[in-house]
């Protein structure tokens, strides 16, 4: 065999290696991007579920607030208080401050009283 007819056969041996070497190289690389496409679908589907647990949470927050604020309303849901330590608390807060009874005629002589 020739010098050239090595060289030739050596060359294609080589240029055979690096196209085996750079099919490797793209099927790694396409399996990388899949395991990347894998990945942010996983990432955005937990992103989507904390998402409406946020807004599940919001809600309720809402709910309890509208309970807290005005408690005798038509909109007024009790179950929407979850926490059962809340509700005792909600319902103390709103209770009007009560005023000691004062006879008339003690408030009257307590009144003259003042101006004398």
């Amino acid at each position: 065999m020739s010098e050239t007819a090595e060289l030739i056969k050596l060359m294609r041996e080589q240029l055979g290696l690096q196209e085996c070497q750079l099919v490797q190289q793209q099927l790694q690389h396409k399996e990388d991007l899949e395991l990347q496409q894998r990945q942010l679908v996983q990432q955005q589907q937990q992103h989507e579920k904390d998402m409406e647990e946020l807004m599940r949470l919001v809600q309720l927050k809402a709910a309890t607030a509208r309970n807290e604020e005005n408690p005798s309303s038509p909109h007024h849901h009790p179950m929407e208080i979850l926490d059962v330590d809340l509700a005792p608390q909600a319902q103390s807060q709103t209770k009007p401050k009560t005023v000691p009874y004062v006879p008339e005629n003690i408030l009257r002589d307590s009144v003259c009283d003042a101006k004398v």
